[in-house]
This record gives structure tokens, C-alpha cells and sequence, in this order.
């Protein structure tokens, strides 16, 4: 949304507003961090700082509904019971 990855380094990302070289601090996969990034954003451009912020808020919120409305849903519908599953049958 605000920085894209780049290609040829894994550990940095690009700022879109100001083409800046952000680390991610680490080049495996399961390592890198955006701590540099919402820092970046908080310090620069605190408008975009302030919608990331609020759009943070609202998935974090919403998102445990959603997965208990989700698994409540299917196990309603029989969907997650394992007698169900091919292999068990």
C-alpha cells in the first residue's frame, strides 16, 4: 500500500511517496520487520501515518468476529466435522 518490496534485495523496501530505501532488517523470509516502515511513515507523512493507523484498527477489531462468526458457521453447517472427512469415511 504505502512501499513495495525490491526484487533484488529482500531486506528493503521502497517508500511510494518518496522512492526511499527502507530496511526490513532481515533477508529471510520468516525475519523481516516493518517497525522502520510505520516509523518512516510516523515521521514523513503522518496523514498516511494516521490512515494506516486507523485501517490497522479497524482489521484488528473486526477480524476475530469474523474468524468466530467463520468457524461457528461451518461447524453449523457441518462443514469442519471430521467424521465427514473422505479419509475417515
Amino acid at each position: 500500500m504505502y512501499f513495495t518490496n525490491v526484487e533484488t534485495d529482500p531486506s528493503k523496501a521502497q517508500c511510494k511517496e518518496c522512492n526511499k530505501l527502507l530496511s526490513l532488517g532481515s533477508e529471510k523470509p520468516k525475519l523481516p520487520t516493518v517497525s522502520g516502515l510505520k516509523g518512516h511513515l510516523a515521521s514523513c507523512y503522518k496523514e498516511l501515518h494516521d490512515m494506516y493507523l486507523r485501517v490497522e484498527t479497524v482489521t484488528t477489531q473486526a477480524l476475530p468476529k469474523f474468524i468466530q462468526m467463520s468457524l461457528t458457521s461451518m461447524a453449523e453447517s457441518r462443514m469442519i466435522r471430521p467424521e465427514d472427512h473422505v479419509a475417515v469415511q
